[in-house]
């Protein structure tokens, strides 16, 4: 992804580099390491605003290991704090920076939008997408100066390909506005399989949706996705997560890649695409397992303190694809992470044998000794 202009790249830069500094400043509790994590966090969010999850979840860890066990507790006295070099000062120098480079950011929204935000708001658009499982938007002009406009992610629209050539499979797109098409209400101009259908075609019924105004009105959003969450029901919402949960390593192509961009190699097995595919089956044969296996870290911060934090960064990304949706291309920022992680959990795997393996050496001694 190095050879397109995506926020990709630059994304998982900060994402390590904050994570760099945040384990050395837990081993050394540095100051300069304080600012540097702050400040790799707030470019990571200004690249991409996902790296909010990220965030919170460390910020929700640390303070569980604060308040639990209580410090009055017996449990408490047994050991020392986890990450002791995390005091409240050092947070606070490493939200300084954050801060001031999260609150440029609203500024410049609020100056170019009207509106008030973070860094963008293409979350209400991709929510839409995950809860709706439809695979196109389509605003139409309301005249108020908003134009034309369609979007449709990557992810869905080969999904729905998939879903044609594979109908039997566990994997399939089921639009929630194929089964209701009823339109829902506050929600202006709405139109089902209509232009978007009649320009491009479509596979299944309820994929293309189509309102009047902006295309990003999260107001707007928000109410389609509360109405597919009612009239589809929760069991399809945790389905369509599991599938987006999947399809961080299967079943998606990277993009643009996946769109057979120009130049063409001359030979299929050769350029970036057939290359994306190799790394996507040494990912699941040799990462993915050991990576997943590693989330089991966060849960035991006292023993694997460092350990810990890669694997939060790891459940940010679940917690995101689970919510929003899950694509090759979106999980590929955190393969830094996940190498890591894989790396942890070969060498946990490791010990454990070599402890297992020791002690059945000694019993089998202590057993011919007697």
């Amino acid at each position: 992804i190095g050879s397109y202009v995506l926020s990709e790249l630059p994304f998982a830069f900060f994402l390590t580099a904050a994570l760099f500094f945040l384990t050395r400043l837990i081993d050394e509790g540095k100051h300069r390491d304080a600012w540097l994590t702050g400040l790799m966090l707030g470019c990571g969010t200004l690249v991409r605003s996902q790296m909010t999850a990220s965030i919170g979840l460390f910020a929700l860890a640390w303070l569980a290991t604060r308040l639990w066990p209580l410090p009055w507790s017996a449990k408490a006295k047994q050991g020392p704090r986890i990450w002791p070099n995390l005091s409240w000062g050092k947070l606070i120098q490493v939200g300084i920076p954050l801060a001031l480079l999260l609150g440029m950011s609203a500024v410049r929204f609020h100056a170019h939008t009207g509106r008030y935000g973070l860094v963008s708001e293409n979350s209400g658009i991709n929510l839409v997408f995950g809860r709706c499982h439809n695979k196109g938007i389509h605003s139409r002009p309301d005249g108020q100066g908003h134009g034309t406009v369609r979007f449709a992610p990557p992810p869905l629209i080969q999904i729905e390909v998939y879903s044609r050539d594979n109908p039997d499979s566990w994997l399939h797109m089921d639009p929630v506005f194929g089964d209701f098409p009823e339109p829902p209400a506050d929600v202006p101009g709405f139109a089902i399989d209509d232009i978007g259908c009649r320009k491009r075609g479509c596979i299944l019924p309820g994929g293309e949706i189509e309102y009047k105004g902006y295309i990003g009105d999260q107001e707007l959003q928000n109410r389609l996705v509360k109405h597919c969450i009612e009239v589809g029901g929760w069991a399809r919402q945790f389905k369509y997560s599991a599938q987006h949960l999947v399809m961080l390593w299967k079943y998606t192509q990277m993009w643009p890649d996946q769109a057979n961009p120009r130049p063409r190699p001359k030979d299929k097995d050769e350029g970036w695409r057939a290359l994306g595919e190799l790394w996507a089956k040494l990912h699941r044969w040799f990462l993915m397992v050991p990576a997943l296996c590693g989330l089991a870290f966060a849960f035991v911060p006292r023993r694997r303190p460092k350990e810990a934090v890669v694997a939060i960064n790891l459940w940010a990304l679940l917690f995101i694809a689970a919510i929003w949706l899950g694509e090759v291309r979106f999980r590929v920022p955190y393969d830094p992470i996940i190498v890591i992680l894989a790396g942890l959990g070969y060498g946990f795997a490791w010990e454990q044998g070599r402890r297992l393996f020791g002690a059945w050496r000694a019993k089998r001694a202590m057993r011919k000794a007697a």
